[in-house]
């Protein structure tokens, strides 16, 4: 979904534009001298041909009391220079400025006339006549510019280009992108936008152009068109910026859009298995999104969640706005209860090398070879998504990927995101708390499979916040395996920020916390630069890992700090500082991307470079941390909420993994039912009254297996002869065959007692008539079982070795049947239609 390179401004505002320091980088106005023509539906204003009043001799030309005074009608600007064409200049001279742009008007550069001592700042002045405001329907037009440029009309700012943040602090400052070659500043105004500014008859077009530094060697202002247009307007909605963000768990989805419309939006979500011929699902979910205003004048910001996802499925989804239908986008979730891995992206900052396009560029292709590469669950991005927290043209740059629509991101507020909240209005996103606030946003946390997220604003430095926000987190997840904390401004790092004083401050304070509260992984940004620490605990090296590629059960926590994933800027490594916390430290220049595979006992962090030489990407580190299983330190009584013929499991020492809990479902229905009923029919030769139990061990929604022996105990079903009991598991109910094997057992107490390293599927047989099994032969072996001296405290035992059912070597089969002393094997396969989970 491509964004509109038109930044359009609701009027509704525009009085307070000036003071706001607007920066609208996207729309442009011409101004003339000359009577303008009605040609067709439109009217030229301005084009290279207009004259112009300028001020180039370092003069501020605002008064004592308005600094805005020269943008208006009543302003004498009879002493004023006047010339038509383009203006500026290359090292005091009329030279080619890079792609073209050669000055046709010699601005004066130089203060003193010296290179290194620019003017700072050069003013423009101009008028148009418009006859008749009852057809107009729109202003458009664009402009170029180095290397800032603000325009007014009637002295009301409507547009900027690379205002600095906040504005200019005077009219002779400076400041601007400093980018090698003119930028482009395009404008588009409607009718209703204007109501407030433009007049009938002559109005003032006023620009004012700012030199980037005092080094700078080139400035550059061409106003290339202005036209006004009449006739109905047509409104034709535009969608944009649309992204995928985390959602609170592995089941919720989160996203995002614009659109130049004040209705509320809609998303349709599907499986894409209902597709047919490429055609959206008739039948679909619709989710209503919330609609606001956003910074992006002209447009409002659309956010939704899509909830009850099913794991390993593929939709397709499409976002509506009135009778506007996007086209299908589609995202897959993968496994909620494996597994997992994500890339970590460092500062993609897009507009940090002063080009946009370079910057969006890199991060396209870290993206697209990334996903590729990875197949990852999701994006985690370290903050400083864009150059100028308020740039809509850089939001551009970093969202307009194919690839943000289909795998979701969940982003960081850098400092460059901090002042805005362009950055909340792009991203949605989940669990966001009153506590860290700026501007752009608040703390946040998630959840997915075996690990919590902590994502705090390390703008806001409040410490206590970020503290009791990290503590409630923990206190709402207290099941999870791994606590990872992400923020910007990298406490252990090696390059340009790493010894001020604030970043100093935050490792002081901040890592402290992350001790008290068992934190294992803290991912950071800021610094353009890779740096993985050595195991710290506080300050302290806890444990070297210079050598290592992996540690296990490390005593201290994991720091990476990752380096630019675009591209856009890059900080030396300073020699002069102490590097005793750093494992493998990198500047090497080059795009990164860090891949992290989760499971329940491993964090893998591999770090990539990109080498432009020959387009591949290196291994630049890689280092894991093992967790060795947790297991209960003394024994434990398992129960499931359930408590079917009261189940339980007693497990000894170390015989379950920590914080495992026991299912039990009594199944007595479906394909695995009936295949077991009809396996006993075949072997004991009529209906039998039986039950089945299906145990499982259960930890972060995984099944997994006892660690050794533990005791099962359930009560004897009513009306079930102890002395007749058998008891088999399922072994094998895969490849659609049924296997049974009968098992030892005790009963004590009425109840059913069963020694056993594995859980499963248990079947209980109340075998009354004591009837012979078939062998599978076609002739009958008595079923051998031992009676108990004893029904209330007995044990009965029974040949545990498979019988699967195979008619070869009977003689053999025989043998053993008739020499087992009332140990018996039974086997048989049933074809079933589905698995029981």
């Amino acid at each position: 979904m491509k964004k509109n390179k038109v930044l359009k401004v609701s009027m509704a505002t525009l009085a307070l534009l000036m003071s706001a320091g607007y920066v609208a980088q996207d729309y442009q106005v011409t101004p003339t001298y000359a009577e303008t023509t009605k040609i067709g539906d439109s009217a030229q204003l301005i084009s290279t041909a207009t004259t112009w009043k300028y001020l180039d001799n370092n003069v501020d030309p605002g008064t004592e009391t308005d600094r805005y005074a020269w943008t208006k009608a009543d302003y004498n600007d009879s002493e004023w220079k006047s010339e038509a064409g383009k203006f500026g200049a290359k090292k005091g001279k009329l030279e080619d400025l890079g792609d073209g742009f050669v000055p046709t008007v010699l601005l004066n550069q130089y203060i003193n006339g010296v290179n290194g001592d620019d003017i700072p700042a050069f003013f423009f002045r101009t008028t148009v006549n418009i006859s008749n405001l009852d057809d107009f329907s729109s202003l458009s037009g664009k402009l170029y510019y180095d290397d800032a440029a603000i325009v007014y009309i009637n002295g009301v700012k409507v547009a900027s280009f690379d205002e600095p943040e906040g504005g200019f602090e005077s009219n002779m400052s400076y400041g601007g992108s400093n980018a090698s070659n003119p930028k482009e500043g395009v404008i588009s105004l409607t009718k209703e936008q204007l109501k407030d500014v433009i007049k009938t008859g002559q109005n003032t077009i006023a620009v004012e152009l700012h030199q980037g530094r005092a080094s700078s060697s080139d400035i550059y202002f061409e106003f290339n068109n202005l036209q006004v247009d009449y006739g109905q307007e047509e409104t034709t909605v535009e969608q944009k910026a649309l992204n995928l963000t985390i959602g609170e768990d592995e089941t919720r989805m989160n996203l995002t859009w614009y659109a130049n419309t004040n209705t509320s939006g809609t998303v349709q979500l599907a499986k894409a298995g209902a597709m047919i011929n490429g055609e959206f699902p008739s039948q679909f979910t619709t989710v209503e999104a919330t609609n606001n205003q956003a910074n992006d004048k002209g447009f409002y910001y659309n956010q939704a969640t899509l909830a009850n996802l099913e794991e390993n499925t593929k939709y397709v989804y499409r976002v509506v706005n009135g009778d506007q239908v996007s086209k299908i986008y589609d995202f897959t979730t993968k496994d909620f209860d494996g597994s997992y891995n994500f890339i970590f992206a460092g500062d993609p900052q897009i507009g940090a090398s002063g080009s946009a396009s370079k910057d969006t560029e890199g991060w396209d292709k870290t993206l697209s070879d990334s996903i590729n590469k990875f197949n990852p669950n999701f994006i985690l991005s370290a903050g400083d998504q864009v150059n100028t927290a308020s740039d809509e043209n850089q939001y551009s740059g970093y969202l307009d990927h194919e690839e943000l629509t289909s795998v979701p991101q969940a982003t960081t507020i850098g400092n460059h995101d901090s002042s805005s909240n362009a950055y909340t209005q792009h991203f949605n996103l989940p669990n966001e708390t009153a506590k860290g606030e700026t501007a752009a946003g608040t703390d946040y946390w998630y959840v997915y499979n075996n690990t919590l997220f902590m994502n705090i604003n390390t703008n806001n430095t409040s410490t206590a916040e970020h503290k009791a926000f990290m503590k409630e987190a923990i206190k709402e997840n207290q099941d999870v395996r791994w606590k990872v904390v992400v923020f910007h401004h990298s406490v252990y790092s090696v390059a340009s920020h790493s010894v001020e004083s604030s970043i100093l401050k935050r490792r002081e304070e901040l890592t402290p916390v992350f001790d008290d509260l068992g934190i294992d992984v803290v991912l950071m940004g800021h610094d353009h630069v890779y740096v993985r620490s050595n195991m710290m605990k506080g300050m302290k090296v806890s444990q070297e890992t210079e050598d290592l590629t992996s540690v296990t059960d490390p005593e201290g926590i994991l720091y990476l700090t990752a380096n630019s994933a675009s591209g856009s800027k890059y900080y030396d490594i300073k020699t002069n500082i102490s590097t005793d916390f750093v494992a493998k430290m990198d500047q090497s220049k080059q795009r990164s991307i860090s891949n992290i595979e989760v499971s329940e006992n491993s964090f893998k962090v591999t770090t990539y470079l990109y080498n432009s030489n020959d387009n591949q990407w290196s291994t630049l580190d890689e280092f894991t941390i093992n967790k060795s299983v947790e297991t209960n330190n003394q024994e434990i009584t398992l129960v499931p909420e359930e408590t079917a013929n009261d189940i339980r499991v007693v497990a000894p020492v170390g015989t379950v993994e920590k914080n495992s809990t026991l299912s039990a479902v009594e199944v007595n229905e479906g394909d695995l039912y009936q295949g077991i009923k009809n396996t006993l029919n075949t072997i004991l030769g009529s209906d039998k009254d039986f039950k089945v139990f299906d145990l499982s061990l259960i930890k972060n929604g995984n099944i997994i297996n006892p660690l050794g022996k533990v005791q099962l105990s359930l009560a004897l079903p009513e009306g079930y002869d102890a002395s007749k009991l058998l008891i088999y598991q399922v072994q094998d109910s895969q490849n659609n065959d049924i296997t049974l094997n009968s098992i030892t057992y005790t009963i004590k107490d009425g109840r059913i007692i069963i020694e056993t390293a594995s859980l499963g599927q248990f079947v209980l047989v109340n075998n009354v008539e004591n009837k012979k099994p078939d062998t599978g032969n076609g002739s009958n072996t008595n079923l051998p079982t031992v009676k108990p001296s004893n029904t209330n405290n007995s044990t009965t035992t029974t040949n545990n070795k498979v019988v699967t059912g195979d008619n070869s070597n009977l003689i053999a089969w025989g043998t053993l049947l008739f020499t087992a002393l009332g140990c018996s094997l039974v086997a048989y396969k049933s074809k079933k239609e589905e698995k029981l989970k």
